[in-house]
């Protein structure tokens, strides 16, 4: 009973931080905005003050906001710009920023689609920095090994695919033909990306091409809503 009477409480600031994290991006709140006082807090959400500390400091532990003796709570968290570019790719983006990359194998697979080797890679990319790991997106990509053979043994949690694309099989990708949508996240985006199961997410989908009009790749991505987005669109 007892253990059950805590895992309750722990649920609760849990709840009332994950509600103020969405409220920070709902209102596209930016680092520095301040947040309603402990006070504010407590009568919004009809519990304790010190559940509602407990709800500030567990953002605080994950860097969302800071907080300032005397003064209140701050929005801390630093959004991240994304280009999506028509050719490139995920890694290139980051190395610009003068970033490190990180990678995490979510599931890979080798299936035959209509006579034709397939593979299937599905990831979590995002930067690491001193306040530690940022995943940025949940890509997907679906690639055929007629144009790729052995691809397979390659280990993309430490390789960037477009690199192994231009560097051992001499592919360029060169277009993409995407589109963009609104989802809501599932299971699987709330605990990679930290959020609740309702959250409003962007996914591009489409196919990436080389120059001789080869398919690359079908893609799938997912972005984390902490992201900023710019298109940038060839005409």
């Amino acid at each position: 009973m007892a253990g059950d009477y805590m895992e309750e409480k722990e649920a609760v600031f849990k709840k009332i931080g994950d509600d103020i994290k969405q409220r920070i991006v709902i209102e596209k709140m930016i680092p520095g905005d301040k947040l309603p006082s402990e006070n504010e807090l407590v009568k919004e959400f009809q519990v304790s003050r010190t559940t509602i500390q407990r709800a500030l400091r567990y953002l605080e532990k994950q860097g969302i906001i800071r907080k300032e003796k005397g003064k209140g709570s701050f929005v801390n968290i630093q959004k991240v710009q994304v280009e999506i570019f028509n050719f490139s790719g995920f890694s290139d983006y980051i190395s610009r920023m003068g970033k490190e990359i990180v990678n995490k194998i979510v599931a890979q697979e080798i299936y035959e689609d209509d006579g034709k080797q397939m593979m299937k890679l599905k990831r979590l990319r995002g930067m690491k920095d001193d306040a530690g790991i940022v995943w940025l997106t949940l890509d997907q990509s679906i690639i055929g090994l007629s144009l790729f053979p052995g691809l397979e043994n390659y280990d993309f949690e430490k390789e960037s695919l477009y690199d192994v694309f231009r560097r051992d099989y001499g592919v360029f990708p060169q277009y993409s033909h995407l589109k963009a949508k609104a989802v809501i996240s599932d299971s699987c985006h709330s605990t990679y990306f930290d959020l609740q199961d309702t959250t409003a997410l962007v996914k591009i989908e489409g196919t990436v091409f080389d120059a001789h009009d080869n398919v690359v790749e079908e893609v799938s991505i997912v972005y984390n809503p902490i992201t900023d987005f710019n298109f940038l669109v060839s005409v």
